[in-house]
């Protein structure tokens, strides 16, 4: 799981179990999209049963918008690719909001990096497979995937 401590721009990596915390490495590697990206983000944060025609919007950690396509988010991959982590929810105006990893620093109505804003209180990390097979609600395990 990757986060932002709160007062920092660092970001870092703790095992699911809160084990291993160390500073989070970048890739460097390439966009990695998979077949039905869109469809599955679509039905995951969307909660859509089964258009892809979604409007998506890509947030910093703060907020702040970085693009409107989700070709302007990285996904983060396990490290053995099985699964993709998604932090993302439906804001008022029914668009797809992904929060990326990185971007710039700023305020954005109706966000706290707390969570205790209107719009980021919304916001789910889920886990997916990449063909849609496997949903993991980390910030409410109680909701079924």
């Amino acid at each position: 799981v990757a986060f932002v401590p709160a007062g920092t721009d660092t970001i870092l990596e703790v095992n699911l179990d809160g084990s291993d915390l160390r500073p989070h490495v970048s890739s460097g590697e390439p966009l990695r999209v998979w077949a039905e990206q869109e469809l599955i983000l679509s039905q995951v944060c969307g909660q859509e049963t089964g258009s892809a025609e979604q409007a998506f919007v890509v947030v910093s950690p703060d907020g702040v918008t970085i693009g409107s396509a989700y070709s302007d988010w990285d996904a983060e991959w396990s490290p053995d690719g099985t699964t993709v982590a998604v932090s993302c929810a439906l804001d008022e105006s029914a668009r797809i909001v992904i929060v990326g990893e990185e971007g710039p620093a700023g305020e954005a109505e109706n966000w706290s990096r707390s969570g205790r804003g209107s719009l980021s209180d919304l916001i789910d990390i889920w886990l997916i497979a990449p063909d849609g097979s496997y949903l993991r609600n980390l910030t409410d395990p109680a909701i079924e995937g």
